[in-house]
């Protein structure tokens, strides 16, 4: 087993390298190269032949090669030519060569079969920077233009001085620009495009991508294209052009893709709103996904850019005037959601009402009761009690008493009221200090409505009325129906 592997090791050391990336079949593959001798200034116009020929040239074995002189007509080995046997057409060509000194060039001459120059020279021009001294470098080159009818060409050194070894110079027919991409679709998100599409089937190479016009990939060969980085709600227009080996290029394949828009959040819930004449508080649910910070625009300006609480109040508004809010949720993704509007119109401003006046407090038995007057203003929407501070009631009340028990009795207690317009604007607080007491009357709490404490106390008093109002007098009797309002009406 070892005597045949080193057997095949030893075929393949001997064995010539070919070109075997070039699978298309060159026009001069094998044929004889011919040395030509001087046309003063490396025009051939006339072809000055010599004996000398080699086919190192067009072996396809790079490691076989063909000395090439400077261009100054010192030697017969600074031109090569090739002869057909009948006319072609040359598409491309393929050089392999080492430069001994600065950088490569050549000129290459097309004749018909009267020897007369087809087009102009082509001229073959590598920088040291790609072509290196010392060092064998291939080219493969299409022309631009085929060149139709060829019966001779000419290989010349256009470089004074310059020395080459020429290991390959191929040519080929000309081939037409191969397919281009077909049966191009795609998928997009809010920010990358996924293209699909179909590679030629043959003629190709690779392909050239470019996105809105700027090249976008080189040398690409996969069948999907994925782009990611893109904005949201964009149109993309990108084109494939195949690329043969020869540098052929198809004509470019377009499809115009357009990424989604950005997931929207949730707006905010359970929206409750209140407002005066120069003030908005207002408070919501924040979307429980897909949550970054809210937006507050008012009147379509934007007031609030990072808002993360779930209330807002504003303070600047004016009076009579006509307003429109609204709340903007931008979630996670940065996307934003449509808003929801408060739409209102502020009243107009008014004076606060005064202090209420004539506060009286009725001590009793673990429970007080303050009375008042009635504020005189006409736009007056109700009142706020307080005890120690802490505010009794959960809306207005519109009566003038006010009842809180279950206190402590020996105690001193500071019971306040306020009164508040339709404009919301709030007086300053009147208050007074409370002591309840064993001796005051207890509060009964009960389940009656008025209309039974009213029947109640008709059938209580009905039968005696007469003699108490005779017996006690009727002060007595007015003062016995203040405690009793002050029982049954909290």
């Amino acid at each position: 087993m070892k005597k045949i592997l080193f057997l095949l090791i030893f075929l393949f050391i001997l064995t010539p390298h070919t070109l075997a990336t070039e699978q298309k079949t060159s026009l001069v593959s094998g044929m004889s190269t011919t040395y030509l001798g001087c046309a003063g200034g490396g025009v051939w116009e006339h072809f000055k032949f010599s004996s000398s020929t080699t086919t190192n040239i067009t072996d396809m074995d790079e490691t076989t090669y063909a000395y090439m002189s400077d261009a100054y007509c010192g030697t017969s080995n600074s031109a090569f030519m090739y002869e057909f046997d009948y006319p072609v057409t040359v598409g491309s060509y393929y050089l392999s060569e080492k430069s001994e000194v600065g950088e490569f060039g050549a000129n290459v001459f097309f004749y018909d079969e009267n020897k007369k120059l087809i087009g102009s020279r082509q001229r073959i021009f590598y920088p040291l920077s790609q072509s290196p001294v010392n060092k064998q470098v291939n080219f493969k080159q299409r022309f631009s233009t085929p060149y139709e009818g060829v019966k001779y060409v000419v290989f010349s050194n256009s470089q004074n001085w310059k020395k080459y070894r020429i290991y390959e110079f191929q040519l080929y027919d000309y081939e037409p620009p191969p397919d281009g991409v077909s049966d191009l679709s795609y998928k997009s998100t809010s920010n990358t495009v996924e293209v699909s599409y179909k590679l030629p089937s043959k003629g190709f190479s690779y392909l050239k991508i470019y996105k809105n016009g700027e090249l976008l990939k080189d040398r690409y060969t996969d069948s999907t294209l994925t782009v990611e980085d893109l904005k949201p709600e964009t149109e993309y227009k990108f084109e494939f052009i195949s690329i043969s080996d020869d540098g052929a290029e198809s004509q470019p394949s377009a499809i115009v893709t357009k990424t989604k828009e950005l997931e929207k959040p949730d707006n905010v819930s359970d929206l409750d709103y209140d407002f005066t004449s120069t003030s908005l508080k207002a408070s919501y649910k924040l979307p429980a996904e897909n949550f970054s910070h809210l937006e507050v625009y008012k009147n379509n300006t934007l007031i609030k850019g990072n808002l993360k609480d779930n209330q807002l109040e504003v303070s600047d508004l004016l009076p009579n005037t006509k307003y429109d809010f609204k709340i903007v949720t931008v979630g996670a993704n940065g996307a934003k959601s449509d808003g929801v509007h408060l739409q209102f119109e502020t009243p107009e401003q008014h004076d606060p009402p005064s202090k209420p006046t004539g506060l009286y407090m009725d001590n009793g038995n673990g429970a007080l009761t303050l009375s008042w007057n009635r504020n005189p203003e006409k736009d007056i929407e109700g009142y706020n009690v307080y005890l120690d501070g802490k505010k009794l009631n959960s809306g207005l009340i519109s009566n003038t008493f006010y009842t809180v028990g279950h206190l402590k009795n020996g105690s001193k207690y500071q019971m306040s009221v306020e009164a508040v317009n339709t404009s919301k604007l709030v007086s300053d607080k009147a208050d007074t200090m409370g002591y309840p007491n064993v001796k005051g009357m207890p509060l009964i709490e009960n389940d009656y409505s008025l209309v039974d404490v009213t029947n109640g106390v008709s059938v209580w008093f009905g039968s005696i009325w007469l003699i108490l109002a005779f017996a006690v007098s009727i002060p007595l009797a007015f003062y016995i129906s203040h405690r009793v309002k002050a029982l049954f009406f909290p």
